[in-house]
């Protein structure tokens, strides 16, 4: 007979051996419920995005847990866990309405293909009849200095050579950034020439979503003011990133979204003002979270993709709410690395720290214990810390730190023990 990990047929003959208190498998379940332990409570105060089994992007209701998938695979990604964010482009996927203006001479917009939604005639044929000047649409946003924004829009795929390439870019008193979408081959060229003007130093990236990419040009504005967030069906005739505007031609489009972030997070839908999506908030209190934690010692295991560390976010903590009890599964900016950190009595107790790849699917676990502390990610153990004491907590999260700094990503599985691994044991979970 196998047993999983947590689950073992000790000498004296007990089940769960590691003291497995708390088994959570989103990605394969879809669901909160909890193979073993409580079911962690779930809220959002707003709707939200997400992509469905069925590959396409719909929305859930206030305080709806978002199970995404893969739009191209389909593949369970797990639990969908974001920061608040906020789309500041008005009339997001409505090109032909207000504050939504013309670029130039002419671009006709038409309604009348099927989007990444499924919903028919829900995404925008572009088409640009002039070879003088790059046509578009474009509306007005008030952006700040020296703040990161991901500006990023749906545009449908092609096939053989491209005759045109789009673009999308923010612009101010001749300054501008953005880049050039070759709609075949799925990449962005940030924008490098203009003939006029200044250009803002950017990079971009692009998404596969079945029929369409997800393309992100990732800004930071040199002037705090009013810019203009423009998309455009014919923004360069060669890809090579220089704005000439030269070529006619058309392209498809859907879902606009300017975000102050480094990163893109889910579509969020706007009419005539702009709108926030809540954070994502899943926790486990009360007689519950007694029934997981274990002060004197506990592992804490998770199996998700990160998109940022920045504000010291938790993928797992037990903690009371404040900086000063805290025994969590981290994620830290510098240099991006994840870690096993203890804080008790208002300092920092113990600390093991791995580097870590963001963006993509990772097993990590953080080990505590009085003076053993340890961290295993992907099957590499961190320099055990063998000094330290314990935290005591009366809260377990997922996905946030103590003061509630979401971690975005997806979270296929958590799992919490009563006992501190073995490291042998840790690498073997994480692996």
């Amino acid at each position: 007979m196998n047993y999983s990990l947590g689950n073992t047929l000790s000498r004296g003959g007990s089940l769960n051996a590691d003291g497995l208190s708390l088994n959570l498998q989103f990605a394969a379940d879809k669901s909160l419920t909890a193979r073993k332990g409580p079911t962690p409570t779930f809220t959002r105060a707003s709707t939200a995005t997400f992509v469905g089994s069925d590959g396409l992007i719909q929305s859930a209701a206030i305080n709806q847990a978002r199970f995404d998938h893969d739009p191209v695979t389909l593949a369970s990604l797990g639990l969908l866990m974001e920061e608040s964010r906020t789309n500041l482009c008005l009339q997001s996927n409505a090109f032909s309405t207000s504050p939504w203006g013309i670029i130039n001479t002419a671009c006709a917009v038409s309604q009348n293909q099927t989007g990444p939604d499924g919903v028919t005639n829900s995404a925008w044929t572009f088409t640009d009849d002039s070879a003088v000047n790059s046509e578009g649409r474009y509306l007005t946003a008030s952006l700040t200095s020296g703040v990161a924004y991901s500006f990023s829009i749906f545009v449908k795929k092609t096939t053989g050579t491209p005759t045109t390439y789009p673009a999308i870019w923010l612009a101010r008193s001749g300054t501008f950034g953005g880049c050039v979408i070759n709609t075949t081959a799925g990449t962005a060229t940030p924008i490098t020439a203009l003939g006029v003007g200044t250009i803002i130093s950017t990079t971009a990236s692009v998404v596969d979503f079945g029929n369409f990419w997800r393309v992100t040009s990732f800004i930071t504005p040199t002037v705090t003011g009013s810019w203009e967030i423009s998309v455009s069906p014919s923004g360069n005739g060669s890809g090579t990133g220089v704005m000439d505007g030269t070529t006619t031609g058309s392209a498809v489009f859907w879902g606009a979204q300017v975000e102050v972030g480094s990163f893109p997070t889910s579509y969020i839908p706007t009419t005539t003002a702009s709108v926030v999506r809540s954070a994502d908030l899943c926790t486990i209190t009360g007689a519950d979270f007694t029934t997981v934690y274990n002060e004197s010692e506990h592992t804490l295991f998770a199996e998700a993709s990160g998109m940022s560390h920045a504000g010291f976010p938790s993928y797992l903590s037990f903690d009371n709410t404040t900086a000063a009890e805290q025994s969590t599964l981290a994620g830290y900016p510098s240099s991006n690395r994840v870690g096993c950190i203890e804080s008790d009595g208002g300092a920092t107790s113990a600390a093991v720290l791995l580097s870590v790849t963001l963006s993509q699917n990772n097993k990590m676990a953080a080990a505590m214990k009085l003076n053993s502390f340890q961290v295993s990610l992907n099957g590499a153990l961190g320099t055990e810390d063998t000094s330290g004491t314990m935290a005591t907590a009366t809260s377990f999260k997922i996905g946030r730190n103590w003061q509630s700094v979401v971690l975005s990503g997806t979270y296929k599985q958590v799992k919490v023990f009563k006992k501190r691994l073995s490291n042998a044991k840790l690498q073997t979970l994480t692996t």
